[in-house]
């Protein structure tokens, strides 16, 4: 079981900015960790919404509930405590922040996609499901498509998938285009097909027929690997890996090469690549380096320091 989201006991102080949080910690303690998110009650201001599908083994419900709504008022917060905490109650603040890293565990594409989070200061309304969450997440864009759309506003969405959760992206996306709503980015990371196709991407190298990219989809870039022997192996004597697949007429498909130096596998260590955690800094709106990365159209192009991982 994940350890659970804790607060350090603080300053009188610094508890006052961290306040608004500690109704949600005390509640997400009873979290089912396979339970998809809530729906948001209320529109996007400018109509526009990023949709996360994370992989087999990486949904993390809890861990996303007690961290995004945190990174969302990082920069408040940090204003806070230089303005207003000193000395031991500031290192104590700052050490907490920090500890929030910790409670990552197998939350393969939430991790990074946080930590470009960090760096962000126009966070798109962003909602996050697992894999399985392809019928519940066209539920809620449907209900937030009705109340943009009542506002007189266009419905956008982006989306990210990584592994099956590329799955999810794409019949996700069908079913918002059918119900009238705008397919702007898609954003997919060595993406699975569904079961005959993902027979393919454990036997096989991959699948090439299962992702095609709609001609509704304004914008699509994939990244994919055929390296991975080991991602299956625990527990079985044979080796076994996860390779993702191509998809056809994507404007970039671009096949990586991942070094797996932080996990054990190519089919994870693809997400720390230069190429990819560029691209999610563009996803949630954060500035990016001059890098070689593929560039989303409209994102915004300056230097910065990547966080290390």
């Amino acid at each position: 079981m994940l350890v659970l989201l804790s607060i350090l006991s603080l300053s009188a102080q610094a508890q006052t900015p961290l306040a608004p949080h500690q109704a949600q910690f005390d509640a997400i303690r009873t979290l089912p960790q396979s339970r998809e998110l809530a729906c948001p009650a209320t529109a996007p201001k400018d109509g526009k919404v990023l949709v996360v599908f994370d992989g087999m083994k990486g949904f993390c419900p809890r861990i996303a509930s007690a961290t995004l709504p945190l990174w969302n008022e990082q920069n408040r917060l940090v204003d806070y405590a230089y303005k207003e905490l000193k000395g031991e109650a500031r290192t104590d603040f700052f050490r907490w922040v920090d500890s929030q890293q910790n409670f990552f565990h197998e939350c393969y594409l939430l991790t990074p996609t946080v930590e470009a989070i960090q760096a962000s200061k126009n966070l798109p309304p962003m909602l996050y499901y697992s894999l399985h969450g392809a019928n519940e997440a066209a539920k809620c864009l449907k209900s937030l498509q009705e109340k943009t759309e009542a506002q007189g506003k266009k419905f956008s969405i982006s989306f990210l998938g990584y592994s099956l959760g590329g799955s999810a992206t794409l019949l996700t996306a069908r079913a918002m285009h059918d119900n009238g709503a705008e397919i702007d980015t898609v954003v997919t990371v060595d993406p699975v097909g569904r079961n005959l196709y993902a027979a393919k991407a454990v036997l096989g190298n991959g699948d090439t027929t299962f992702f095609k990219r709609p001609s509704f989809v304004k914008y699509w870039i994939n990244f994919y690997q055929h390296d991975d022997h080991t991602a299956l192996t625990k527990g079985i004597v044979v080796p076994i890996g996860i390779r993702g697949s191509s998809v056809i007429g994507a404007d970039v498909d671009l096949r990586l090469y991942p070094n797996h130096e932080k996990f054990d596998t190519e089919h994870a260590m693809i997400l720390y690549t230069d190429e990819v955690t560029q691209v999610l800094y563009q996803m949630v709106g954060a500035e990016i380096k001059n890098s070689q990365a593929p560039k989303i159209p409209g994102s915004i192009e300056t230097e910065f320091a990547t966080p290390e991982n």
